[in-house]
């Protein structure tokens, strides 16, 4: 957990139209290696994903998901409430709305909103993911596994994935499960160093828990080298709400500081 008590962003796929006006002007630059053309077949290009969008995507959609990147939750909550009495039989915006919910520690409107996605597309990852992060913020660790499966079974194959997934097997004592799927997510990458740190500091503790004591070690040493996202996670904590996991990620801190020389000057800030 990040304190993941954050969510991921908005699923990229609802975005890709971004790639229309570069393409359209890298294949017109191919074609006459004139500038001018290249310039105005951008535009063209920009204009159409516009109209793409308008066409295709709930009303405000784009607008509230931009508001949501940008932390301005009350905003986009307006906006996604919008696009779903425009359009309520769309996905996109319950898993939105889902998103904002759980970042306004709303878990039980988040919780809602999630299942909605769900019963409108069950094959969607990400709607999986976010249910098994809020199930995971409340201490229900069985069902914040199976949702995570579920998330891996409908096509999840980046390594946050299988980090959520393994996350929910340690804190079931299922060294078995955690310790492959945390090497399968460290070696796909995990774009988020607090769950970097985690996820070494896991499978390290599994490995030795297993007797693999010379493994352990090599993933204790690189501790060390995580002091900002180790900073970074107790300054979270001060700001999380009282779920049941954020005292297990509390513990895990403590823990992880262990092997994590002080930071003086990190050390005065935070007092």
């Amino acid at each position: 957990m990040r304190a993941d008590l954050r969510a991921q962003p908005m699923n990229r796929r609802t975005n890709l139209f971004f790639l229309l006006p570069l393409l359209a002007a890298l294949v017109v630059f191919f074609i006459t290696q004139h500038l001018v053309f290249t310039a105005v077949a951008f535009v063209v290009g920009y204009l159409l994903m516009e109209g793409l969008r308008f066409t295709l995507l709930p009303p405000h959609l784009h607008r509230a998901a931009r508001q949501y990147q940008r932390g301005n939750l009350e905003e986009a909550l307006e906006l996604t409430e919008q696009s779903i009495a425009a359009r309520p039989e769309r996905w996109e915006s319950h898993y939105l709305r889902a998103l904002i919910k759980f970042n306004s520690a709303d878990l039980k409107g988040a919780e809602l909103s999630a299942r909605q996605t769900i019963d409108l597309n069950p094959e969607e990852a990400a709607a999986h993911l976010i249910l098994g992060q809020i199930a995971f913020a409340q201490g229900q660790y069985a069902d914040a596994r199976r949702s995570f499966l579920e998330a891996l079974q409908n096509g999840g194959k980046l390594g946050v994935h299988q980090y959520h997934a393994g996350a929910a097997a340690y804190r079931a004592d299922d060294c078995e499960e955690t310790i492959p799927r945390l090497e399968l997510a460290l070696r796909l990458g995990i774009d988020n160093p607090q769950l970097m740190l985690l996820a070494k500091f896991y499978l390290a503790d599994c490995l030795q828990r297993t007797g693999e004591t010379d493994a352990a070690e090599e993933y204790f040493s690189q501790l060390p080298d995580h002091s900002r996202e180790l900073e970074s996670l107790r300054r979270d904590l001060h700001i999380v709400p009282d779920y049941p996991e954020r005292t297990a990620l509390s513990n895990d801190v403590q823990t992880i500081a262990r092997y994590v020389p002080a930071d003086p000057l990190s050390e005065n800030t935070s007092d």
